[in-house]
């Protein structure tokens, strides 16, 4: 963006939007722009709710069990294998980062395909 104090940048709104309802951006941001639409007030509040619950369950844990002293690890940004199937997969994708695109994508089809199999 080119800008270099938050001076200069407050209140320019060179970004847009991206995630969120028209409701939430006009009630929260109002003046910035957006061309999508996004997770409504429910959906955010729905989301705190549930993330409440998994830190603070409502029902009685068994006394030193792992879910009564940790968080629980779905595997969303973690691979874990026999974990529900995620895009994000260890092998080769570490070297797909550092190439163009255009020639990356049909290795990482080939990846995903027989990892979906």
């Amino acid at each position: 963006m080119g800008i270099s104090t938050l001076a200069s940048y407050k209140g320019a709104q060179i970004f847009e939007a991206v995630g969120l309802s028209s409701e939430a951006i006009q009630r929260c941001f109002k003046g910035t722009s957006s061309r999508v639409e996004g997770a409504t007030f429910e959906m955010l509040a729905r989301d705190a709710l549930q993330l409440h619950e998994l830190a603070f369950p409502s029902r009685a844990l068994p006394h030193g069990s792992a879910e009564a002293v940790a968080l629980p690890n779905p595997g969303d940004y973690h691979w874990r294998k026999g974990a529900k199937y995620i895009s994000m997969i260890p092998l080769p994708l570490q070297s797909c980062k550092k190439q163009p695109v255009e020639t990356v994508w049909p290795h990482i089809k080939n990846i995903l395909d027989v990892y979906r199999s």
